[in-house]
């Protein structure tokens, strides 16, 4: 097949046996549809198109996480962590001024689908505010086989509840790990420090004394997590609070 010619800044091999198809502008939809006789339904179709359907550039190789490396500015919600924003630049219209944002809207609507302005203004005790974090200390991607905390200090600012939520970097649903819920959130009877602060803990085996804090992960699969907080209270907002990194420990 003949290639067109393209004014993109690609200069990497092509992969062998591969469809080439070039396209004239930044924005594409793709769209895939299986015949239920190769993909079958239910499960097998989800696990169908988990092992067979990929979308990441060629310049980073076969390497589905670094598909989902955002990197618009301002992006992270603090200088000295990896937590980002679903809502960049705080508007859930995903407007810059006048103009429409389309790559906060991206960003936004690759993780979720319902959009209120209550998820994004500032409305201290009331509405709702989140931090998504795809990353440890280090920068390191979430993987499943491995073991990690997260320490969230005392006083933190939700007046309604908060919760932690494990989902897959890939499908962007709830982490199927097997467990009642791939959460943990202030409702359930969690385990405390003494002053008060509270650890979560992620791995494929949990800590020994806090069985109640952990999340299930799944290994040689990457995870994310959404830290929500529901009635958000003014310490959230002038960041005098802020959660800790989640740190790798084994």
């Amino acid at each position: 097949m003949e290639e067109p010619t393209t004014n993109d800044d690609y200069e990497g091999d092509l992969p062998d046996g591969h469809h080439v198809f070039r396209t004239a502008t930044f924005k594409n939809w793709v769209m895939a549809r299986a015949v239920v006789a190769d993909s079958g339904e239910g499960e097998s179709a989800l696990n169908w198109y988990q092992e067979g359907f990929r979308i990441y550039p060629l310049a980073a190789g076969r390497d589905p996480d670094a598909a989902y490396a955002w990197r618009l500015d301002g992006v992270r919600v603090y200088p000295d962590r990896t937590y980002e924003y679903l809502f960049l630049g705080g508007r859930h219209d995903f407007k810059a001024g006048d103009a429409l944002w389309l790559d906060a809207r991206l960003l936004f609507h690759d993780e979720a689908i319902v959009v209120t302005p209550a998820m994004a203004i500032e409305m201290v005790g009331a509405g709702s505010q989140y931090l998504a974090c795809y990353r440890d200390t280090n920068n390191k991607f979430l993987m499943g086989e491995h073991a990690y905390r997260l320490h969230l200090p005392t006083g933190i600012p939700a007046a309604n509840f908060w919760s932690v939520t494990a989902y897959h970097p890939e499908t962007r649903s709830l982490l199927a790990n097997g467990e009642d819920k791939p959460s943990r959130n202030s409702y359930d009877d969690l385990r405390s420090n003494e002053d008060g602060s509270i650890d979560i803990y992620f791995g494929p085996t949990p800590p020994e004394g806090y069985e109640q804090n952990w999340i299930k992960t799944l290994p040689q699969q990457g995870w994310q997590i959404l830290l929500r907080f529901y009635g958000p209270l003014e310490t959230y907002f002038d960041r005098t609070w802020k959660p800790d990194d989640i740190v790798r420990t084994d």
